[in-house]
Protein backbone atom coordinates (compact mmCIF):
# COMPACT_ATOMS: atom_id res chain seq x y z
CA UNK A 1 0.00 0.00 0.00
CA UNK A 2 1.28 3.46 -0.90
CA UNK A 3 0.24 6.49 1.16
CA UNK A 4 0.69 10.24 0.93
CA UNK A 5 0.43 11.72 4.43
CA UNK A 6 0.49 15.45 5.24
CA UNK A 7 0.01 16.84 8.73
CA UNK A 8 -0.18 20.43 9.86
CA UNK A 9 -1.04 22.29 13.03
CA UNK A 10 -2.61 25.72 13.43
CA UNK A 11 -0.59 28.25 15.39
CA UNK A 12 -2.31 29.81 18.38
CA UNK A 13 -1.02 33.37 18.66
CA UNK A 14 0.19 34.30 22.13
CA UNK A 15 2.75 36.77 23.41
CA UNK A 16 5.35 34.02 23.62
CA UNK A 17 4.61 32.76 20.10
CA UNK A 18 4.85 36.27 18.68
CA UNK A 19 8.32 36.66 20.24
CA UNK A 20 9.52 33.40 18.69
CA UNK A 21 7.70 33.37 15.35
CA UNK A 22 10.71 34.61 13.39
CA UNK A 23 12.56 31.40 14.22
CA UNK A 24 9.94 29.08 12.68
CA UNK A 25 7.72 28.62 9.64
CA UNK A 26 4.21 30.05 9.73
CA UNK A 27 2.56 26.63 9.55
CA UNK A 28 4.27 23.64 11.07
CA UNK A 29 3.71 20.76 8.65
CA UNK A 30 5.22 17.52 7.54
CA UNK A 31 4.67 15.42 4.42
CA UNK A 32 5.58 11.83 3.80
CA UNK A 33 5.27 9.56 0.79
CA UNK A 34 5.56 6.02 2.12
CA UNK A 35 5.08 2.42 1.11
CA UNK A 36 3.33 0.51 3.88
CA UNK A 37 3.65 -3.28 3.46
CA UNK A 38 0.68 -3.91 5.77
CA UNK A 39 -0.56 -7.09 4.07
CA UNK A 40 2.87 -8.38 3.01
CA UNK A 41 4.46 -9.32 6.33
CA UNK A 42 3.95 -9.76 10.04
CA UNK A 43 4.21 -6.61 12.11
CA UNK A 44 3.85 -5.49 15.71
CA UNK A 45 2.39 -2.44 17.40
CA UNK A 46 4.87 0.37 18.07
CA UNK A 47 5.40 2.34 21.27
CA UNK A 48 3.14 5.08 22.55
CA UNK A 49 3.58 8.28 20.54
CA UNK A 50 4.86 6.52 17.41
CA UNK A 51 1.99 7.82 15.25
CA UNK A 52 -0.21 4.74 14.92
CA UNK A 53 -3.49 6.62 15.39
CA UNK A 54 -2.37 9.47 13.12
CA UNK A 55 -1.48 7.10 10.28
CA UNK A 56 -4.72 5.16 10.76
CA UNK A 57 -6.80 8.35 10.47
CA UNK A 58 -4.95 9.38 7.30
CA UNK A 59 -5.51 6.02 5.63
Amino acid sequence: MHAEITLSSPIKRSARVLRLQGMFDDKPAGSWSVRLPIEERLWNVGPSGAGKSTITRML
